[in-house]
């Protein structure tokens, strides 16, 4: 899911401005439905405005400490391959060498894919703190799966057990630290996809119903209600909505 998503609920917001625009320029607009009258709408503007702008906070706010948790975990992938290579190199059993690749193989796994060309968005941000969280996990498992067999005593310094530990310790710190960091912004992405695309009374849900009412006041074909019609409004999946 790439920033298109997240460059959507600004189209979504200023079009909304649009529409009340527009819809306060026409002649008898005087609907039953209270929320679409015009006063209603300009405050359910302000409002989702106000959410858009914390939620981009919160955003910028991310993107530094994810960057930060990226240069500390990528080494870890090509880490772990060396590991590997070295047990593979003992006499352990073949069954012990096996489980150690699949431990490996889970670890690299988990990697939240990056848009090509374009900023990260929210969705990324929160995906890739997920990520972090599973990669640090499955390193433990590797380390205390090699801590357990006698045969896993590398003369490198950075493969011993202690130095792996000391890595995990820093991976885990690092990203109770992020967690911080991603508590604002889960709770300011949960408001504003509620504000914006809520099925019973979100701002799409509004303008569609501001649209319709439009036709009945003026009929589809008159000019002032096809310039209405023409302003987009765009959904994303329900599934991304939390209630």
């Amino acid at each position: 899911m790439g920033s298109k998503i997240e460059s959507g609920h600004a189209v979504n917001v200023s079009n909304f401005f649009k529409l009340i625009q527009k819809c306060d320029n026409l002649t008898g607009w005087n609907p039953s439905n209270d929320s679409l009258k015009i006063a209603e709408m300009t405050t359910f503007h302000t409002d989702s405005q106000t959410l858009l702008n914390a939620f981009n906070t919160a955003v910028m706010a991310a993107k530094t400490p994810i960057a930060d948790n990226t240069a500390l975990f990528d080494p870890l992938s090509k880490l772990v391959t060396r590991i590997v290579n070295y047990y593979d190199s003992t006499n352990a059993k073949e069954q012990s060498k096996k489980n150690a690749r699949s431990l490996a193989n889970d670890l690299r796994g988990f990697n939240a894919k990056k848009p090509k060309g374009t900023a990260p968005d929210a969705e990324w941000v929160s995906s890739s703190h997920q990520s972090f969280v599973q990669k640090a996990n499955k390193f433990k498992e590797i380390i205390e799966f090699l801590n357990a067999d006698g045969l896993y005593k590398p003369n490198e310094t950075e493969l011993k057990i202690a130095e792996l530990t000391t890595l995990w310790t820093n991976l885990d710190s690092s990203i109770k630290d992020l967690a911080t960091v991603m508590a604002p912004l889960d709770q300011a992405k949960a408001s504003l996809y509620r504000k914006i695309y809520a099925k019973e009374n979100g701002l799409i849900t509004i303008a569609l119903l501001a649209k319709r009412y439009a036709k009945a006041l003026k009929g589809a074909q008159a000019i002032e209600i096809k310039e209405i019609m023409a302003i987009v409004f765009r959904r994303i999946s329900s599934k991304l909505i939390v209630y």
